[in-house]
């Protein structure tokens, strides 16, 4: 081969342009990539909600939950946005079994230092009920039974301040688990509307002039239907309106008068 007789701008401006005329076809396939990892996250979040709803679950059950999803592909390719959320929950999830752990110790640390076995084992769960919802479990059994237990226990300002972290705890938990689950819903709510925009770009595709057709009746549709609109608002705006009894009243009176 004769390296001279190679043609340098040509080749360059070859080079370019077959550059140029891939990019789209690799942000295509790079966009679709990311859809269908996208809908494979959205259906492993969705499967989380029972778990979610169930106040059973404990920071190991979602721990043995997350195990089995490729959390770390997913966040490569979609962002940390979501995955960040997650770990917040799972962080809400260990600090919360923390804190009730601290607060049971509390109780019972209460109760040595008088000396006394506690009036009931679940005794800080009750208390712990009766100032999370107070509306909701003012008729618990426990909250009902051992009212005035949990009114003394109260008055400890160590086991207080345990208890205001279980609380401050559950609540930020709960939150967070209400946040995971809306994501999820509105992952779908949009996955599902670009689906029915990929399917009218499909039905455009495969009968262009049928859907010219129905674009174009579509219109003249609203059209005549906005026009309707229009017309029946200048007809009420301009309508006189009738006169009431009391006026009639009045003005046979006056005439009656009059004659």
């Amino acid at each position: 081969m004769d390296w001279a007789s190679i043609n340098v701008p040509e080749l360059l401006v070859g080079a370019v342009l077959g550059v140029a005329f891939s990019l789209p076809f690799f942000f295509h396939e790079r966009r679709e990539r990311k859809r269908e990892v996208g809908v494979n996250w959205t259906k492993d979040l969705r499967r989380l909600e029972p778990l979610l709803g169930d106040s059973k679950t404990r920071y190991a059950d979602l721990y043995a939950a997350l195990s089995d999803v490729p959390v770390d592909h997913y966040r490569r390719v979609l962002g940390p946005d979501d995955f960040r959320l997650v770990e917040d929950l799972q962080n809400a999830y260990a600090g919360a079994e923390f804190a009730a752990s601290a607060q049971a110790k509390a109780a019972m640390a209460h109760y040595d230092a008088q000396g006394l076995m506690p009036p009931d084992v679940n005794i800080h769960t009750y208390s712990f009920l009766s100032r999370m919802d107070p509306a909701r479990y003012q008729n618990h059994p426990g909250v009902r039974g051992f009212a005035d237990d949990i009114a003394e226990l109260q008055t400890d300002a160590g086991y207080l301040k345990a208890e205001d972290d279980a609380i401050a705890a559950n609540r930020k938990l709960n939150d967070l688990i209400v946040q995971v689950m809306n994501r999820g819903r509105e992952r779908s709510r949009d996955e599902y509307a670009d689906l029915m925009r990929r399917e009218e770009w499909a039905k455009r595709r495969r009968d262009p002039i049928g859907w010219l057709v129905r674009s174009i009746k579509g219109w003249w549709r609203r059209r005549n239907l906005a026009r309707a609109a229009q017309l029946k608002a200048r007809t009420n705006a301009t309508a006189v309106p009738p006169a009431s009894p009391l006026n009639a009243t009045e003005a046979e009176s006056s005439n009656l008068r009059n004659s």
